[in-house]
């Protein structure tokens, strides 16, 4: 789904934990909902918005000096990269082998806002197929839950709903194994129940167009991927329509430290606008941060976190878009293919 959206008494603190689809199963704390839900999400968002206050930049560097100190010089223990399943915030080129199953769950968390308090999390499941060569088709669905207290613009909130279902649909038009880069274009339409800021009830759907484009600059060791998307979104609310489109262009740079562990950097620039054809800009951020992914085998573990750096809303003063955007989003993915 394009990036918008993404009673008293709470029955959802009855559940028990859920599990991560992972064959062995490890509890996950981002990836349950366990009975005390409130304290989970208010100690992650606690830690994000901490992690927030330090130096970005200087962490990033941080990562880059670790990287270039601890790539081997030879290349007997590289694992061959698979772009695939690699950031956390883009998307690389690569497709696997035909009749590959994928499982992937994926926790997002949205956090800060002007005002007191905004938590916004969402955690999807899909299931991915490769049918042909070059081809690779995902369905899924997610949950939202909002915790929101006096944020100027926005209700009250504190709700788990039903958020989202949505398909992907990806094809590969250059191996990068046989070309001077990986390109691939991606087609994602989606419905979602709720609005992905208020997590107010609305009918919505969208469609995004990303362009996908990949380069191992050092082989098996150093890749960069960039991705351009253009989404759209038509929700319909009270009789009416509304309308709004969206620009995000994505860059992240990964080092193979260890055989199946890489590290990485990634930015995002995202920019909202009103109308279906970017009419009229609503606001724009950048978002900077480090990612990491662990490999065994035919599993991944990726994780990933971003703060923004810069921005502004139209018609509010500040260097930052906390009108359309949030002030930090992390997001965890664990996954399994066979």
């Amino acid at each position: 789904m394009p990036s918008f959206a993404h009673s008293a008494r709470k029955p959802w603190e009855q559940e028990h934990c859920r599990r991560s689809p992972s064959p062995r199963n490890p509890p996950t704390p981002l990836l349950c909902w366990a009975p005390h839900t409130d304290n989970v999400i208010a100690a992650g968002k606690r830690g994000i918005e901490s992690f927030g206050e330090a130096s970005t930049v200087r962490f990033i560097a941080a990562i880059a000096l670790i990287s270039a100190l601890t790539v081997p010089s030879g290349d007997a223990d590289a694992q061959e990269i698979d772009t695939d399943h690699l950031f956390a915030f883009s998307l690389g080129t690569d497709i696997g082998e035909v009749g590959t199953i994928e499982l992937e769950s994926e926790a997002n968390v949205r956090v800060g806002k002007r005002g007191n308090r905004y938590t916004a999390y969402s955690q999807e499941l899909e299931v991915g197929y490769i049918p042909v060569e070059n081809l690779h088709v995902f369905v899924g669905g997610s949950l939202a839950y909002y915790d929101i207290d006096r944020v100027p613009g926005l209700e009250d909130r504190r709700k788990l709903s039903f958020n989202e279902l949505e398909a992907e649909v990806r094809y590969r038009l250059m191996d990068r194994a046989r070309s001077p880069f990986g390109l691939a274009v991606e087609v994602q339409p989606g419905w979602a129940a709720v609005e992905e800021t208020s997590g107010e009830r609305k009918d919505s759907y969208g469609f995004a167009f990303s362009l996908l484009a990949d380069k191992e600059i050092i082989e098996d060791r150093v890749v960069a991927v960039v991705n351009i998307a253009y989404e759209l979104e038509a929700a319909r609310a009270d009789g009416s329509w509304e309308k709004e489109s969206a620009l995000r262009i994505s860059g992240s740079l990964g080092v193979q430290v260890r055989p199946g562990l890489f590290l990485g950097a990634e930015v995002q620039h995202l920019r909202r606008y009103e109308g279906l054809g970017l009419d009229s800009r609503a606001g724009q951020a950048t978002f900077l941060g480090p990612s990491l992914c662990w490999k065994p085998g035919n599993i991944w573990v990726i994780a990933g976190w971003s703060t923004q750096v810069a921005g502004d809303a139209a018609g509010f003063p500040g260097s930052l878009d906390l009108i359309n955007f949030e002030r930090n989003r992390a997001k965890l993915t664990v996954g399994f293919s066979f």
